[in-house]
């Protein structure tokens, strides 16, 4: 294993989450371009087009819990004395979360949309803003997809991790087993030479 390898892992979970952060600002840029506009937000710079300050709000809101989503995975696969995880090890599971995460995002604005639809309301009345109708469904859309992925990339993260130590100390423990096995049989075959 190289010296570098922490910092691949460290690296590369930190990029897939903010891939994700990005993609899922992009998604609203595209569903609802008033919510990256005042009064919802002050541009930090001056844009025709939407998309920049989607592009902008998703990289400036999300490379600190990126980062830090990628240092837990890279403590997580690496610290410790436990067998080590290498980027590789790792390739499947992130891609695994990156999808669920997604499919969560994209789930909650569904249910947040069904929910105001059918006459409930669990996103504020900025009909001014965004126009009655299909430009409330289209907020509550997303922030159905902003709650949801926020909260599914901290529950992600956690189950990332757990499951990265917790298959480190499986295949510790079975390494003990291993050897405690092996040493049986050598005491073992000791004993039947000494006998014969």
């Amino acid at each position: 294993m190289s010296r570098l390898e922490p910092f691949a892992v460290f690296a590369a979970a930190a990029l897939a989450m903010l891939t994700f952060d990005v993609l899922t600002h992009l998604v609203t840029a595209h569903c609802l371009v008033e919510s990256y506009l005042p009064p919802f937000r002050d541009p930090p710079f001056s844009s025709p087009l939407p998309l920049h300050h989607a592009l902008h709000v998703g990289l400036t809101d999300g490379w600190l819990p990126s980062a830090f989503f990628g240092l837990f995975v890279a403590l997580a696969a690496r610290f410790g004395s436990w067998p080590k995880r290498s980027l590789r090890d790792l390739q499947r599971p992130l891609g695994v979360l990156f999808v669920v995460m997604s499919l969560a995002a994209v789930t909650g604005g569904a249910g947040f949309t069904t929910i105001e639809a059918g006459g409930g309301q669990l996103v504020p009345d900025h009909s001014r803003y965004v126009g009655d109708g299909p430009g409330m469904l289209r907020l509550a859309f997303v922030v159905g997809v902003q709650e949801t992925a926020a909260s599914v990339r901290l529950l992600g993260g956690v189950i990332l991790c757990g499951a990265v130590v917790v298959g480190r100390m499986r295949e510790d423990w079975r390494e003990v087993v291993r050897r405690a096995n092996a040493r049986r049989a050598e005491v073992a075959a000791a004993v039947t030479e000494g006998r014969e």
